[in-house]
């Protein structure tokens, strides 16, 4: 009688680190935002919870246009010596 290989028993996606990462991610990008939204605006005032979300807009269309400007840009790759 053979046994099963270890491969078979446990099957390992390369794919768990980035789901991990994502999900984490996620959760405090994404997932404390209304929370502390609401903090803000019980104790400083509806304007301070405005500011933060906007803040937030502002970081992501920062962040879309460094990734068009690095888009455009040609990329550079070493010749290899031959």
């Amino acid at each position: 009688m053979t046994r099963p290989s270890t491969s078979r028993c446990f099957r390992v996606s390369s794919y768990t680190g980035s789901a991990l990462t994502t999900h984490i991610a996620w959760l405090f990008g994404a997932g404390f935002a209304p929370f502390v939204a609401l903090a803000m605006s019980a104790n400083w005032g509806l304007l301070s919870s405005g500011a933060y979300l906007l803040s937030g807009a502002a970081c992501t269309l920062i962040a879309l246009w460094i990734n068009r400007r690095l888009a455009t840009k040609p990329s550079v790759v070493p010749h290899a010596p031959e």
